[in-house]
């Protein structure tokens, strides 16, 4: 199956396999709209899985650190283990992603698939994301078999664990034809990466706290000012506005999910001791206030389940394969 959403479990912010991946099969595949709505974007994070999305309709931004990159219609990026990125529609896009371990396609320590095809993509320290675009055969391939995982994964045929790892394993010879030569940047995780990460890092810890920006500063142990320098050479953004756009995030997520907490409780439960501030802030942020949207998001999630089922060639008690 696919996932709707790229719902993530934050630890230290980074984005684990959900609970439906196994060591067995240590895949995922989603099928999502991005936007600036809540919910419709992909904060930073990183984990330690190789990303690989096309671009089904609309533009997607990419964001990495220091710089974002542009994917556009019929286009593909790959994002390499570790690395920290976020994706938003630019202003609307619909991707498809595959988010898998390595060991899928790597075979053992020391094979020729490891030492001659994957290794040399995930262990080079310059190698950040790559975006595909059409017009060689090697990238058209790389998109393509990016977008037969996600189609075999989302019809679970018989044996499409062993389809979804001959195209990712393809996606590889592609990446190796396509690659370029490094940018430039000798070692990728850089003083100011390793610094915002464990200030992210804080933050998906502690959002709910009253935390100020001199503690998120302290998580990297450097002062305010150079806090604020370096998140903004990293992610484009104050750290005072990450730890807001953070905790509504979350409060938006909270208000979709069943339970039916209230506006006030949502509240206390991302850090705000105002009801009435974190309103004004949640409007200003997403142009509705928090009820508005939980109405939005539990109307338009009853739609998307209904033509989901009305598409889909298997019940909801189909066996695994």
């Amino acid at each position: 199956m696919i996932h709707g959403s790229c719902k993530q479990t934050l630890v230290g912010n980074a984005r684990e396999i959900p609970p439906e991946g196994s060591e067995a099969f240590p895949c995922e595949g989603y099928d999502e709209r991005l936007g600036d709505r809540p919910g419709r974007v992909v904060p930073w994070h990183w984990h330690g899985e190789f990303e690989a999305i096309v671009v089904v309709e609309g533009t997607m931004s990419l964001s990495l650190p220091g710089r974002g990159l542009e994917v556009a219609s019929g286009e593909a990026a790959c994002v390499n283990l570790g690395v920290m990125h976020a994706c938003v529609g630019a202003p609307e896009c619909h991707i498809r992603d595959v988010v898998f371990s390595r060991s899928l396609v790597e075979g053992l320590p020391g094979s020729v698939f490891s030492s001659r095809y994957v290794g040399p993509v995930v262990g080079d320290p310059a190698f950040e994301a790559a975006v595909l675009r059409p017009g060689t055969e090697a990238a058209s391939r790389g998109i393509a078999d990016i977008a037969g995982a996600v189609d075999a994964m989302e019809r679970e045929g018989p044996g499409f664990e062993l389809e979804v790892r001959s195209l990712l394993s393809d996606l590889f010879l592609a990446l190796a034809l396509v690659r370029g030569p490094s940018d430039g940047r000798a070692v990728r995780a850089s003083a100011d990466e390793e610094r915002a990460r464990a200030m992210c890092a804080f933050v998906a810890e502690h959002y709910a706290e009253a935390i100020q920006a001199s503690d998120i500063a302290g998580a990297a142990g450097i002062g305010e000012r150079e806090a604020l320098r370096c998140f903004r050479r990293m992610l484009d953004v104050a750290p005072s506005s990450y730890l807001l756009r953070y905790r509504l995030e979350r409060a938006a997520e909270l208000l979709a999910a069943d339970g039916r907490p209230s506006v006030s409780e949502v509240a206390r439960r991302i850090g705000f001791s105002s009801p009435s501030n974190f309103s004004q802030q949640f409007r200003r942020l997403f142009g509705r206030s928090p009820r508005e949207y939980r109405g939005e998001a539990r109307g338009e999630r009853a739609n998307v389940d209904l033509s989901r089922a009305a598409r889909s060639p298997y019940s909801s008690s189909k066996a695994p394969v």
